[in-house]
């Protein structure tokens, strides 16, 4: 095996797990707050890149098809997950309109409702897709499963602009509703707003250069009929050196998905981290673990 592959293999493995720490860690603290979008765009990171660092370990120095229900529960997760993150992202952006149209936590059946609304927007579409990967199906949902999170991205970017529009129309409002309500804060509010344009505008670009990528490189042919459909999805094949080219293109394709998820998780983690209580519950669960691995020093009280 190269050398050069074994760097790549293990740099990806240790960035895969830094990656599912940073993205599961404020978990707990996401769902305090009610921060559905949040909560699923980090949910859906860490847990893409443990499934990943799980591969790169059990099959590090073998391909043999160790565990077949495995390879077909990550490869259908992945495809969800790449509709969940752009779920994830419309539902942050709807958690942001809501907030610029006054409607965030006026009352309490408000925020339920806010709630409810974030949870169907950021679950619905990956379910959709586990279900879609369910069936067979033809050609066309490789070019359908690229283009949903644009069309997502679409979407949250639409409600990004009726934030805007609803800030200066109703900048008096919001300064009211920011200094009557704690659980809203300037620095908080800012942070919404700009990881919400931050990952609008990554989900378009990268989706948009990922599905002209495939269009281009894998030609349109006309459906065969029963040979065209998307099955099986734990099977591992084999394939000759002569379709090296293409595992080529395949495995670029797969380690830049990585990397992505990988750098979307750190920049998650440094927005979380960015506020003071988020140092200070870091602070709390750093000495919680101290006191749990070092033992405390009893001193003689007769000295």
């Amino acid at each position: 095996m190269p050398s050069s592959w074994i760097a790549q293999r293990d740099a990806l493995t240790f960035g895969s797990i830094f990656g599912a720490v940073l993205g599961l860690a404020p978990l707990y603290w996401q769902a305090r707050s009610w921060n559905v979008g949040n909560f699923l765009f980090g949910f859906w990171l860490g847990s893409m890149n443990l499934m990943r660092f799980v591969n790169l370990v059990v099959w590090r120095n073998t391909s043999e098809n160790l565990a077949p229900a495995w390879c077909g529960i990550y490869v259908r997760f992945t495809l969800a997950g790449g509709a969940g993150i752009a779920s994830a992202t419309l539902a942050s952006a709807h958690r942001v309109a809501a907030i610029a149209s006054g409607r965030y936590l006026n009352q309490r059946l408000g925020e339920k409702r806010v709630v409810f609304t974030d949870l169907t927007i950021g679950l619905l579409l990956p379910i959709i897709q586990l279900v879609a990967s369910s069936i067979p199906n033809t050609l066309l949902f490789i070019i359908l499963n690229k283009a949903l999170p644009v069309l997502v991205s679409i979407g949250a970017s639409i409600y990004c602009l009726l934030t805007f529009l609803a800030i200066r129309n109703r900048q008096k409002s919001m300064e009211e509703l920011i200094c009557t309500n704690t659980e809203l804060t300037v620095p908080r509010y800012r942070r919404l707003m700009t990881l919400c344009f931050i990952i609008v505008a990554g989900s378009i670009s990268l989706s948009t250069s990922l599905l002209v990528s495939d269009l281009i490189r894998i030609p349109i042919v006309p459906w065969r009929g029963l040979d065209d459909f998307h099955r099986d999805f734990g099977r591992i094949g084999t394939y000759p050196r002569s379709s090296e080219d293409w595992i080529r293109y395949e495995k670029q394709d797969n380690q830049f998905g990585s990397w992505v998820t990988i750098a979307l998780s750190i920049g998650y983690f440094g927005f979380f981290i960015s506020t003071q209580e988020a140092w200070r519950n870091c602070l709390v669960v750093t000495r919680f673990i101290i006191d749990r691995i070092v033992p405390p020093r009893h001193h003689d009280s007769a000295q």
